[in-house]
């Protein structure tokens, strides 16, 4: 193995970490926009679940 293709998988590793980062941040914050809708705003449980 070169040093050229270690380079690239630890550069896809940092990728995939850093995606999973954003999509677990990403579904927290539609939990909250969820929830916020559902309670201040009084959006119907049965229509948050549905476009959630």
């Amino acid at each position: 193995m070169n040093q050229n293709s270690l380079a690239v998988s630890q550069s896809r590793a940092l990728a995939g970490a850093t995606f999973m980062v954003l999509g677990g941040v990403a579904f927290s914050l539609l939990n909250v926009v969820t929830q916020w809708l559902t309670m201040k705003l009084a959006f119907p449980p049965a229509s948050a679940a549905f476009w959630q």
